[in-house]
């Protein structure tokens, strides 16, 4: 019997589909079965799996897959036809998933959702089902390593599930292609800067309450600033700001007076800084415009065409190294950049 059966899993925006059109082009029989286009449950999908398998028919199924429990049926399916079934374990990580699907959305739509909320709002990606918040990445992510102090078992895969192979499948960052509505060149480049820490002193320094600033008496310029900013702009970079102002969320400052303080600290360097802030709480993740996640990051490479290996970003924080490591940016921290005071 020649039969095949592969399961497919992994994270949402993980390429599954990329590797399930890869494996039809090497089989073009057999059928795919994937709750993106059968709808429901993937408990749903298993009446017709059974009239494929009993077909003798080839099969895909393509979905998450992340816990022992969701393959169980499936795997008892194909063994009680005497059908061996292969996992296909998709490598890619976290962090790379949030980078496609990030890409996905401004591909399709134009933009990136940080938010639930703002997919809500869109009148045609609230019905999408590729469309997703970052907290389904961190429940998925939960659900795949478990939690041992929980007694939550790993969702991780083990030929003792009955597979006949697993294969890892390993992540290949795809250059962006952009989509017809939106296409991209990749022909610019930027200096991407944060503000707090490294372009403006620490607030409590100055007597505020913060460590950023929540009256325009709390914005002084760091040393060396506008000097080295204007090397670049004379070099032909963008001047790009990507800053966290999670005290909106917290309710410590207003967005109103966040937007005044950027606003004085531009006038301060004399340089019109096109600049994106965060405004969320940091706890619970919500967002994926919080650093080091890299909503802003993509934002800004398909809303300005840049070329992230051709960018610089200059923070102050390990989060804005990490920011910039999963957008593709070089980094240097402010001290080096600028030079310490």
């Amino acid at each position: 019997m020649n039969q095949t059966v592969r399961l497919i899993m992994g994270y949402p925006a993980s390429g599954k589909s990329s590797i399930v059109a890869d494996l039809l082009r090497a089989n073009a029989t057999g059928y795919i079965l994937s709750r993106d286009t059968e709808g429901g449950k993937v408990i749903d999908l298993l009446p017709k799996f059974k009239e494929f398998l009993a077909e003798g028919a080839d099969v895909i199924l393509d979905n998450l897959f992340m816990t022992v429990e969701s393959r169980r049926p499936f795997i008892e399916a194909a063994q009680e036809a005497g059908a061996p079934i292969e996992c296909h374990w998709m490598q890619t990580s976290f962090e790379d998933c949030q980078v496609n699907a990030l890409n996905r959305m401004w591909d399709r739509y134009g933009c990136v959702f940080m938010t639930m909320a703002d997919i809500k709002a869109h009148p045609k990606a609230r019905n999408d089902p590729n469309m997703f918040p970052i907290g389904a990445l961190f429940h998925h992510r939960a659900r795949l390593l478990g939690n041992k102090k929980k007694g939550t078992p790993s969702g991780k895969p083990t030929m003792a599930e009955g597979f006949s192979k697993i294969v890892k499948v390993p992540f290949v960052r795809r250059p962006i292609t952009g989509s017809l509505d939106y296409p991209y060149t990749g022909k610019n480049r930027a200096l991407i800067l944060d503000y707090d820490g490294t372009l403006r002193k620490d607030a409590k320094m100055l007597g505020g309450q913060e460590h950023y600033p929540t009256r325009p008496e709390e914005v002084k310029l760091l040393l060396n600033r506008a000097d080295m900013l204007r090397r670049y702009v004379d070099q032909g970079y963008m001047l790009l700001g990507v800053t966290t102002q999670s005290g909106i969320g917290k309710g410590s400052v207003s967005e109103e007076m966040v937007v005044k303080c950027l606003d004085l600290t531009n006038a301060l360097l004399g340089f019109d800084i096109e600049y994106h802030y965060c405004p969320h709480h940091n706890f619970p993740p919500s967002c994926y415009c919080r650093k080091p996640q890299p909503g802003l990051g993509i934002k800004l490479i398909r809303q300005h065409d840049l070329d992230p290996s051709a960018c610089l970003m200059v923070g102050d924080q390990k989060t804005d190294e990490t920011f910039a490591q999963r957008c593709g940016f070089q980094f240097v921290y402010a001290d080096e950049f600028f030079g310490r005071p």
